[in-house]
């Protein structure tokens, strides 16, 4: 069908989200998580285990390194945003101290 209509070009696409359904059923969540530089195997893991413990679910982890962040981390699992980078934290002293 997708050869016939031409949307061959969609069925990584189309891969991506079956995948996704598929962690979805078996009770793992995606974290898209976002750092300044590539983590270690070891970093990789104690985020996943923090990650893990927060939303209370297995994590699958897809890493994307940001060289403009400054640095930490931001983790998006599904509606949750998890933002520990230096960028927010600078902000909100930058807004406690102005109080």
């Amino acid at each position: 069908m997708l050869v016939q209509r031409r949307r061959f070009d969609i069925l990584p696409e189309m891969l991506e989200v079956y995948r996704d359904l598929l962690l979805q059923a078996q009770g793992i969540a995606i974290a898209e998580v976002t750092t300044a530089v590539e983590l270690t195997p070891a970093e990789q893991q104690a985020v996943q285990a923090q990650l893990s413990k927060a939303v209370g679910q297995q994590i699958e982890m897809r890493l994307r390194v940001d060289p403009s962040m400054v640095g930490g981390l931001v983790a998006r699992i599904g509606d949750w945003l998890i933002d520990g980078s230096v960028e927010s934290q600078l902000r909100n002293l930058r807004a406690s101290l102005a109080r």
